[in-house]
């Protein structure tokens, strides 16, 4: 690990059917199954030379060397997926920083010099004579290790832990107790395919920290076969073979919008499991097929989720446009007040000696002159029409919100029907409102209360 994240020497790889630059970093990214089809996917079925091989293979941006897919388990976790190089001529390349066996090397180590462990042996005789026990099974056809030669693919050929005839149907087990390269497993699924044998792979263990258990888990509709104590004893009792079956059962949580995966186990024969034509994988329960509604639902759910983000991004943006539109009325209409308050001020003028006109204030001068000026004095008009004191006010109402102007406008008809001034109504409505004596003597002004005189 490099600063917390999973190191991954070649970086960047190209895929022949599209082109495309895949990053190394994308792998973490992906789902299980999909970065399980991929592997898959790179590596030939047989070793025949007119075999076309796969349909896709990854290639180093550099070097353009065959890639293989791998990933890293650890405690039942995926740490890491990375690129790595096929062929030793491969190890020249400048992604690399020192030089590694190649996959066949490690498998001609692992594979073939070790001698078969005492548990693979138990094991496999263990489900032949199960198998022989089975009332089902034609005895004369279980055969333990020995060569399968290929029918339909002449010149290949396996050799099969287990294989028998059950119901008619020839049944091949492979035992799993150790690590096996995916191109072998490859090999092997195409081989029993092609020759029309159903394959089971058979686990001691569920280790999720094997690369292999979680390729067959994923290829396998998330099923996985163990031959475990418990199945053992099981099978002993029944007298026929029984397996532990691992598998996942997938449920929707509405509330955090996602699809989680319960797992969970069973003793299976081999009448409970289906036995798929064509594909000759056998399974107990499709996953991948019980997934494929709540897939559905939660696409449904998260099409809603968007459409209602959606609505609610139009709610704040019309709410905006209306704050918008709100203070731009108030902003014409503090324009239109301060023309106003122009346009009804005093014109404060006086005669100057000399001249047949009248001088503005600023052409007079000493203190005297500044001591005459006296403020614009508001006095109630003679006649008030309410509905026209209504309508001309109504901006009033629009852009001074803060300001009860109905309790204003109710306040100023009280003080002219008593005789009250203008000036003693306005300072008591400026104690009761906190409004600005001046908004208060232009409303008066506006809604023709009052009149400057």
């Amino acid at each position: 690990m490099a600063d917390g994240q999973p190191i991954q020497t070649i970086e960047s790889a190209t895929r022949s059917d599209t082109g495309a630059v895949i990053l190394a970093r994308d792998l973490l990214t992906m789902d299980e199954k999909t970065f399980t089809e991929l592997r898959r996917a790179t590596w030939p079925p047989t070793r025949r030379p007119d075999h076309p091989g796969p349909p896709l293979t990854f290639r180093c941006t550099l070097c353009e060397a065959p890639l293989s897919l791998t990933r890293l388990r650890r405690n039942g976790e995926t740490k890491n997926r990375f690129f790595s190089h096929r062929h030793p001529a491969d190890q020249n390349c400048p992604w690399l920083h020192r030089n590694r066996l190649r996959p066949d090397q490690i498998q001609a180590v692992d594979y073939f010099h070790l001698h078969e462990g005492e548990i693979h042996r138990r094991l496999k005789h263990f489900i032949a004579d199960a198998m022989r026990r089975d009332s089902e099974t034609d005895p004369e056809t279980v055969i333990v290790d020995r060569f399968q030669i290929g029918k339909v693919l002449r010149g290949e050929r396996k050799r099969p832990d287990v294989r028998a005839a059950w119901r008619g149907k020839p049944i091949v087990f492979e035992m799993q107790l150790s690590y096996t390269f995916i191109s072998e497993v490859v090999k092997r699924d195409y081989f029993y395919a092609n020759e029309g044998s159903f394959l089971i792979w058979v686990f001691y263990e569920r280790r999720q920290d094997r690369a292999m258990v979680m390729d067959e888990e994923f290829f396998n509709r998330r099923n996985l076969f163990v031959l475990d104590a418990e199945a053992e004893a099981a099978s002993i009792e029944a007298g026929h073979l029984m397996l532990n079956c691992h598998f996942v059962r997938p449920f929707l949580d509405e509330e955090r919008r996602a699809i989680i995966d319960v797992p969970e186990s069973r003793l299976v024969s081999l009448g409970d499991l289906v036995f798929p034509e064509g594909e000759l994988r056998p399974y107990y329960i499709d996953c991948d097929a019980m997934r494929v509604p709540l897939l559905t639902r939660l696409e449904a759910l998260e099409e809603a989720d968007r459409q209602a983000e959606l609505k609610k991004r139009e709610l704040i943006e019309q709410e905006w446009r209306a704050q918008r539109a709100s203070q731009e009325v108030r902003e014409q209409a503090e324009r239109a007040e301060r023309v106003a308050q122009a346009t009804i001020a005093p014109q404060l003028t006086t005669a100057v000696p000399g001249r047949d006109r009248l001088a503005p204030h600023s052409e007079l001068s000493g203190g005297a002159a500044a001591a005459q000026i006296e403020p614009p004095r508001l006095v109630w008009e003679a006649v008030h029409d309410r509905a026209t004191s209504a309508r001309i006010g109504q901006r009033y109402m629009l852009t001074h919100r803060e300001t009860n102007w109905r309790s204003v406008y109710s306040a100023a008809v009280e003080a002219r029907s008593q005789g009250i001034e203008v000036s003693e109504m306005v300072t008591k409505a400026v104690e009761e409102t906190k409004a600005r004596p001046g908004d208060i003597r232009n409303f008066l002004i506006a809604s023709r209360l009052a009149r400057t005189k």
